[in-house]
């Protein structure tokens, strides 16, 4: 991006005209970045490529058109060859409103380990005349990870400024320790600083010391959407981990289209009467919340 950071989960589409049929472009792959920014795709050779770059943060080149690998231009592709091609978009990855504090002191030390193992992006098939979609899985992620008391999870939650301890903004992986003083404090991993649709989390937080009870830490799969996509009807799963949760759908202009309050464990059959798109699932509780797309084919 502008500021010099990695895009994970950028579309980039790969086109060519074989050198038996020059008609016109056909879609020769479609992949996502990954954690650091790149893709790497193999092609045959004897043939030209071409390759386009979209995602919120910024699209490359402009409009709807493809160009061509710097290296390679209009020449056709040579067997063993490596050809690379280098992007900067025009907007910036976002970043919360938080400001970091100075390490607090208290009796009750935590210790927590993070890491982030895959990422993965989902969306239309940009050349599929039949309007299908597409998911792609990229090894490694990233997360943005905090601590910070009740009154600024708050904050956090309303999309306010808010502040926080120990924030590690994009990281693969990562472990810190902190005194905090007696109360109600919350450790959040987010992917808002990202573009990706869903990630795995694995999140440990030990309590080294007496007094506060050890909180319950969500299941790291605390939605769960099968099947996806889907035609009629699907089942979404709520994992543990809270006291009182809700669930809300909203489709690609953010109108909510479904809500339901929700408790640990429930299952919701979901069968909706609306056009075939990309919805995003919304799951709120009293002590976290998560996001998964689903999308609904007719």
């Amino acid at each position: 991006d502008v500021d010099g950071n990695p895009v994970p989960g950028a579309e980039v589409t790969f086109a060519s005209n074989s050198c038996y049929d020059t008609a016109g472009l056909y879609l020769a792959d479609i992949r996502a970045t990954g954690s650091d920014g790149r893709v790497v795709v193999s092609m045959g050779d004897n043939c030209p490529y071409y390759f386009r770059v979209d995602s919120p943060v910024g699209d490359y080149p402009s409009g709807t058109s493809v160009t061509a690998f710097p290296t390679l231009g209009e020449d056709y592709a040579v067997a063993g060859e490596t050809y690379v091609a280098s992007v900067d978009l025009y907007g910036a990855l976002g970043n919360l409103p938080i400001t970091e504090l100075s390490d607090p002191s208290g009796p009750n030390q935590i210790t927590v380990s993070f890491s982030a193992p895959a990422e993965y992006i989902r969306g239309p098939a940009v050349f599929d005349s039949q309007g299908g979609t597409y998911s792609y899985k990229t090894d490694g992620g990233l997360m943005t990870v905090f601590v910070c008391d009740s009154a600024n999870f708050e904050l956090y939650r309303s999309g306010r400024f808010f502040e926080a301890y120990e924030y590690h903004s994009r990281q693969p992986e990562g472990e810190f320790t902190l005194n905090l003083p007696d109360g109600v404090w919350y450790v959040v991993a987010s992917a808002e600083e990202l573009i990706v649709n869903d990630y795995e989390v694995y999140l440990d937080v030990q309590l080294n010391s007496t007094g506060i009870a050890e909180g319950k830490l969500p299941n790291r799969k605390s939605l769960n959407i099968a099947p996806n996509p889907f035609n009629s009807s699907c089942r979404i799963d709520v994992g543990t981990g809270f006291s009182a949760g809700r669930i809300d759908i909203y489709d690609f202009s953010g109108k909510v289209v479904y809500s339901q309050k929700v408790v640990p464990g429930e299952q919701i059959v979901w069968n909706p009467n609306l056009p075939s798109g990309i919805y995003n699932v919304r799951l709120s509780t009293d002590s976290f919340a998560t996001n998964r797309k689903v999308i609904l084919l007719k």
